[in-house]
């Protein structure tokens, strides 16, 4: 099993685990039977279109109703493990280990979120560290740098607050039970 997440902005497409099986790679007569990325989308049950003109790697044009638009300005991306999807590792030959968690976005970018501690009691003070992927490495491999992010809001059930400019911010625990700390930021 795979943790398929595909997000369009704010918009959540899908999000749950998925079984995938193997299909074709690409058009190619000769294409190999894998499990893939493209199969992931494909039997995600939403729409999907691609386009063959660099193949064997194929550009995800359309998912689930949005479109890559002609100047390149909204595009979908996909990270495995939170690690920014290569150029030259397309997302159809992308070959998921068991586990994997293939989080698809269409003109936006995750958040990586930590918490200085996972448990604790009423008045403990957690605090979060954001991130943000804003930056591209210039040498191989070609990774996106994870920058503080300033600005982006952490809810942690009732309670929240803004990261300040080295992506951190503290919440004073007033909650008993399991929460969620959930982080957001515009664009």
């Amino acid at each position: 099993k795979h943790k398929l997440k595909i997000y369009a902005g704010d918009t959540v497409l899908f999000n749950g685990p998925k079984t995938v099986t193997a299909c074709a790679e690409s058009l190619a007569i000769n294409a190999p039977m894998t499990v893939n990325g493209k199969c992931a989308i494909e039997q995600s049950g939403l729409s999907n279109t691609w386009t063959w003109n660099y193949a064997p790697s194929g550009w995800l044009d359309e998912l689930g109703g949005y479109t890559t638009t002609s100047d390149f300005s909204k595009f979908w991306s996909y990270f495995t493990n939170l690690n920014y999807g290569h150029e030259n590792d397309a997302l159809n030959q992308y070959h998921p280990s068991a586990n994997d968690e293939l989080l698809l976005t269409y003109n936006s970018y995750p958040l990586r979120i930590s918490a200085s501690q996972n448990s604790g009691t009423v008045g403990n003070t957690i605090t979060f560290t954001v991130e943000e992927e804003s930056t591209f490495n210039p040498n191989p491999p070609f990774d996106m740098l994870w920058t503080p992010s300033l600005g982006a809001i952490v809810t942690l059930g009732t309670q929240s607050c803004a990261t300040i400019a080295d992506g951190t911010c503290s919440i004073v625990l007033n909650t008993v039970g399991s929460l969620n700390a959930i982080g957001s930021k515009t664009l």
